[in-house]
């Protein structure tokens, strides 16, 4: 018997890409699927092409909420829709190759895996311009849901991008209390997905590989990609990301390499917000300069940094890394 999979996407204003996106599902050579989209109040022709295809394609089916601003609660209020035993989670300006699904499954059922990851490659136009996880062992693999979370902050072969795009997952291995937590959360950050994904790798038992192709759109015009606010609740994302490893993992190198990552994330965050400053307004740099400082009060202190990064950083406390940073910045970008 084929197993029955439910793809979810939360979309809004997507009204470029969505069609595609849909077209690619229906042309899965994998057949027993169903299609929910959840449309984060769209105020573009998003609705009206939702609508076409739910009227031509009884397997299709949306539903719109109020608008959240962030893909991640229309994300679950899909995934708690679900009867099905498998969901798989796509992003609406993204697409997937036309077998995916079939390798997707055979991959979990092979490994009885609670959660399997594609291939991700990351498109502008048609180029390719990188593939993650860039693997020399061959796929489909599996391993343990810690070891693939471990592949979350590990740089260079072999590691995993914390995201749900993609995933297939078991709806049987969802932790309950986490996942209405998630949902009632007063403040979902548009990289709150990370945080989720990271969960579910942790309480799986296992996690495995495939080599089904997931095609990533880099969307200039999403919000985490465009100048506002908004992107950077990535230093709010990051001080949760990093509390689940070190509750998740008592092993000294590995709560270390989470604090090299968190400084290093919250560095170049503040790279970037040098580079946007001058866009903002004083109630807009006010705000962001309140989430530099809680995620810098996040930074553990004792942590092994190298003793540069320990000088210009750590020691001398919030005032001095913004100076430090600042410096770093104005060295690079002189004229």
């Amino acid at each position: 018997m084929m197993e029955a999979v439910t793809i979810v996407i939360p979309v809004y204003n997507a009204e470029k890409f969505i069609a595609s996106t849909i077209n690619s599902v229906q042309k899965q050579t994998y057949t027993n699927w169903s299609l929910l989209i959840v449309n984060d109040g769209s105020t573009d022709n998003t609705v009206h092409i939702l609508n076409d295809y739910a009227q031509i394609d009884s397997r299709i089916h949306y539903t719109t909420i109020a608008n959240t601003g962030s893909a991640h609660v229309p994300r679950l209020t899909g995934i708690c829709k679900v009867s099905s035993q498998w969901v798989c989670i796509i992003d609406a300006d993204d697409y997937i190759e036309e077998n995916y699904l079939d390798k997707m499954l055979k991959t979990a059922l092979r490994f009885q895996a609670d959660i399997v990851c594609p291939q991700m490659y990351y498109i502008s136009g048609k180029s390719i311009l990188r593939k993650v996880p860039n693997n020399q062992k061959p796929l489909p693999v599996s391993m343990t849901g810690k070891e693939a979370a471990l592949l979350t902050f590990k740089n260079g072969l072999g590691s995993l991008i914390p995201m749900t795009n993609g995933l297939l997952i078991n709806k049987e291995s969802f932790e309950p209390d986490f996942f209405v937590e998630e949902i009632n959360r007063k403040q979902h950050g548009v990289y709150r997905d990370e945080v989720f994904a990271l969960y579910e790798f942790i309480t799986s038992r296992t996690v495995a590989l495939s080599t089904a192709i997931y095609y990533y759109h880099k969307n200039e015009e999403s919000v985490t990609h465009v100048l506002s606010v908004k992107s950077y609740d990535k230093l709010l994302s990051d001080i949760d990301f990093k509390s689940l490893v070190y509750n998740s993992f008592s092993d000294k190198t590995i709560r270390n390499s989470m604090d090299k990552r968190f400084l290093d994330l919250l560095f170049h965050r503040r790279i970037k917000y040098l580079q946007e400053k001058s866009s903002f307004d004083k109630k807009q740099r006010k705000k962001i300069e309140a989430m530099f400082k809680q995620s810098y009060q996040a930074l553990n202190k004792k942590a092994q940094y190298s003793i540069l990064k320990s000088i210009l950083f750590v020691i001398g406390g919030f005032n001095v890394f913004k100076l430090s940073t600042l410096a770093i910045y104005l060295i690079k970008h002189r004229k």
